[in-house]
């Protein structure tokens, strides 16, 4: 990452992911089924100041050609123990490409850089419930359950050092 400036957007490091998979030999009751996986985006990821009020916050953008194909603001949220910085929105152009994963990793960074850990999503689609789910039995995250007004939501937070996330 280079300098950091309030309300400027700052491009973090990005990683060439643009290789195809290479397909495994299907085998010889899944032939009929084999696919390659699809090919995933060469992505630019820049983050900047997102807070609202006096909740810090930050957005991080990710750009392809120059086009933005994804976004993720996250908040701090001082109500849950320890403070973790939080999703508030995500969004990916394309599913299956490695765009939402991404972005969740970005902000993990992000959250631990900042001296905090980061949390899930509260109300998640099926794709990134199914995300978070492998995180946890991967060891990466911990499901947590807390009372939103009176509402029981669940969520799953990751530690600092942030694991990788896939």
């Amino acid at each position: 990452m280079t300098t950091r400036g309030r309300g400027k957007a700052i491009k973090l490091e990005g990683e060439i992911v643009s290789e195809l998979a290479k397909p495994s030999t299907p085998s010889s009751r899944s032939r009929s089924r084999h696919t390659t996986k699809p090919k995933r985006a060469t992505i630019d990821l820049q983050i900047e100041d997102a807070s609202e009020g006096n909740r810090p916050g930050y957005r991080i953008t990710a750009y392809e050609n120059g086009n933005r194909i994804g976004a993720i603001v996250v908040r701090q949220h001082r109500w849950i123990q320890g403070s973790p910085f939080g999703v508030e929105h995500i969004y990916a152009n394309r599913l299956r490409e490695g765009i939402g994963t991404r972005l969740y990793k970005a902000a993990a960074d992000e959250a631990c850089r900042r001296g905090s850990p980061f949390m899930s999503d509260m109300e998640r689609s099926p794709e990134a419930d199914g995300f978070w789910r492998k995180q946890e039995m991967k060891g990466r995250a911990s499901k947590k359950t807390t009372m939103l007004v009176d509402t029981e939501v669940d969520f799953y937070l990751v530690g600092c050092p942030a694991p990788p996330l896939d």
